[in-house]
């Protein structure tokens, strides 16, 4: 899926609704950017990974952070302007094949970044998640690694795990009744990341909404979309004026862009968040075919446990195999 920048939402909006006259293009950019933030789905996301000073207990979270994938500190003095290219040398092993993957920084563009912004992303898709199982929970306590229990960041030898708070107490040090455990937590209270340690780094590996360089975020290249977010605009402007004159003819053309926003956002939502054909195909044949459960797939990272199946296409149906 390509993707544009909000200032297309502009355009669109003018050749749906043949505004003419003067044109407030910040307000347009501002909805624009509020009707792309109901549009887009965890399909759109983006894997970023970058590291992040702690100080008096907290960092700043960046501007398009959703979610946490793995978080890892590091409390000395250790320098890390390499990262993304320790990071650069992780290797993905795929039927067989060894794969070198090479990131770069999106802004230099280099692998060594030459910009000291520390800042690296991977493009993930669906597919690529449902393959990397470990990238999701590598962070958790409770997940064993292929390798055994997994203390180490996956992406720096350098940064130990965290895991996420359990109590509200986790930040008061020095205490004999609750400090009890000696474990790196950190808890998310946006716009901050806060730790239990006063000070050192955090090496963050999450998903982060697509954005431009102005912080817009950037919109997927989809009719649907575009038809969503002429609407969303299309009932603001109507909106702001029946707030001038309270006429009725103008209240109910704003009453009909708002059914038809709510229409085309939940449409394009929709249509954007559908797997592709081969994706949707292992779905259905990995879960939706199990007509008899497999209680341990929580424990089997949902892997195939392909000794058990002996005809193609088998399932966990326990009655004999026809066709």
């Amino acid at each position: 899926m390509n993707f544009v920048s909000a200032k297309t939402g502009v355009r669109e909006y003018l050749r749906l609704s043949g505004h003419k006259g003067e044109l407030n293009k910040s307000d347009i950019l501002a909805w624009t950017n509020d009707a792309v933030s109901r549009i887009i789905t965890d399909e759109q996301l983006i894997h970023k990974i970058k590291v992040f000073e702690v100080i008096d207990y907290k960092t700043e979270l960046p501007d398009d952070f959703v979610n946490v994938i793995q978080a890892a500190y590091l409390i000395t003095e250790d320098c890390v302007e390499d990262l993304a290219y320790e990071v650069s040398k992780f290797t993905d092993r795929q039927l067989g094949c060894q794969v070198d993957i090479s990131l770069k920084c999106p802004k230099c563009h280099k692998v060594k970044c030459a910009c000291n912004t520390a800042e690296i992303y991977v493009d993930v898709d669906r597919l690529w998640r449902s393959a990397h199982p470990e990238h999701v929970a590598a962070y958790m306590q409770h997940f064993y690694n292929y390798g055994g229990t997994n203390k180490k960041s996956f992406y720096s030898d350098r940064f130990q795990l965290m895991r996420p708070a359990t109590s509200s107490f986790f930040h008061i040090k020095n205490c004999v009744n609750i400090d009890f455990d000696s474990e790196i937590q950190y808890t998310i209270q946006p716009p901050n990341l806060l730790t239990n340690f006063k000070e050192g780094k955090v090496l963050l590996s999450y998903f982060a909404r697509r954005t431009d360089e102005d912080g817009y975020l950037l919109v997927p290249d989809e009719p649907v979309v575009f038809e969503a977010i002429s609407w969303y605009i299309q009932e603001k402007m109507l909106y702001r004026k029946y707030m001038e004159d309270f006429s009725m003819g103008t209240y109910r053309a704003w009453q009909d862009a708002f059914q038809l926003r709510e229409k085309f956002v939940a449409r394009a939502r929709g249509q954007i968040q559908i797997p592709s054909p081969d994706v949707w195909k292992t779905f259905i044949k990995r879960f939706i075919h199990r007509t008899h459960p497999n209680w341990g797939h929580e424990e089997d990272m949902y892997r195939t446990p392909s000794e058990t199946f002996t005809y193609p296409d088998q399932t966990y149906n326990i009655k004999p195999y026809t066709k």
